[in-house]
């Protein structure tokens, strides 16, 4: 049976600015693999199927199963578009399972495997380019106004001659309560509910090889204007790997974050270290991190490498994307 090898590579892009409607946004997304047969670039025609589940192995099918039929491949390159419906992407896991025959139009297909896991990143509900993303939780109920005031009397008539005074009579009743007194101050307002997303923003590129100093990736980094306090999480993901007999090991990854266009950056948390890949191949690391904007400035945003000391294999790299997500304190 003809081996394949299908190297898989997903990239989603949420972009999002306040606004006053909501739009949900468009669930499709770009799929680019690579087709190999023997070790050689795979040219030719071939039958495809997609589905995309919730879970690794087993689980439920989420949408339709889409097919390309007698779809031409050249050079072992190829690049579809997958639309799998509106609800399909939330922020649970989803997998992606493909099926491939050829030559196309005869025989059975062949299922690949495992299952390719679509990576952690964002994912934005509404579209905030010119769309309001989902209000924050109400505030506490603040406190009751004041009583409004009494109405006024009614003038007393005169008084009559005073008679000559007879028994004691029994005790009367309970005369009318006087006038309420005036209202105390105001309160003080309750506090403000939390804000929401300020910005979402998304940036891939080709991923450049590391070198024994700590670099901010260039090609796939987000530049903002950021204000000092607002909280921004990253989730980057590169892809790097080597040709060395021996393969290559001590790589370092860590999300960081640098004044746009200084050469010193800050990273953030204690990273990933002495990450390593196999001779011949190519791994993709993820990272994620967190951090507060010291001074109100432009930024840039993404993954830092650095492989220390002077033996460096790392030769191979291919596509590696940054997300990023800014929130008011």
């Amino acid at each position: 049976m003809m081996r394949r090898a299908l190297k898989q590579l997903l990239c989603l892009l949420a972009i999002a600015t306040p606004a006053f409607a909501q739009t949900p946004i468009d669930p499709a997304f770009s799929y680019q693999g690579e087709l190999t047969q023997g070790g050689a670039l795979f040219t030719g025609d071939v039958d495809l199927r997609f589905r995309l589940y919730d879970a690794s192995t087993g689980g439920a099918q989420i949408g339709p199963t889409l097919a390309l039929i007698n779809f031409t491949i050249t050079d072992g390159r190829f690049s579809v578009d997958l639309d799998f419906g509106m609800g399909s992407f939330n922020a649970d896991a989803r997998y992606l399972e493909i099926d491939i025959r050829s030559p196309g139009g005869s025989g059975a297909y062949t299922t690949l495997t495992p299952r390719k896991a679509i990576s952690p990143a964002p994912v934005a509900l509404f579209a905030l380019d010119g769309n309001q993303g989902p209000a924050g939780p109400q505030g506490p109920q603040g406190p009751a106004g004041p009583q409004g005031a009494t109405g006024a009397t009614g003038p007393q008539g005169p008084a009559g001659p005073q008679g000559v005074a007879g028994p004691q009579g029994p005790q009367g009743s309970q005369g009318a309560m006087g006038l309420p007194g005036a209202t105390g101050p105001q309160g003080p307002a309750g506090p403000q509910g939390p804000s929401g997303i300020v910005m979402a923003t998304f940036q891939s590129g080709f991923t450049s090889v590391p070198t024994s100093t700590r670099t901010l990736n260039p090609s796939s980094k987000v530049t903002l204007p950021l204000v000092a306090g607002q909280k921004v999480m990253i989730v980057g993901t590169i892809t790097l790997g080597t040709t060395n007999p021996s393969g290559a090991d001590n790589l370092r990854l860590w999300p960081c974050y640098q004044i746009s266009g200084a050469t010193t950056n800050t990273t953030i948390g204690s990273g990933s270290y002495n990450l390593q890949a196999a001779p011949n191949t190519r791994q993709t690391y993820s990272t994620t991190g967190v951090f507060t904007v010291p001074s109100t400035d432009l930024y840039d945003i993404g993954v830092c490498t650095q492989v220390p000391g002077a033996t460096n294999n790392w030769d191979l790299s291919e596509f590696g994307y940054v997300s990023v997500i800014v929130f008011d304190e």
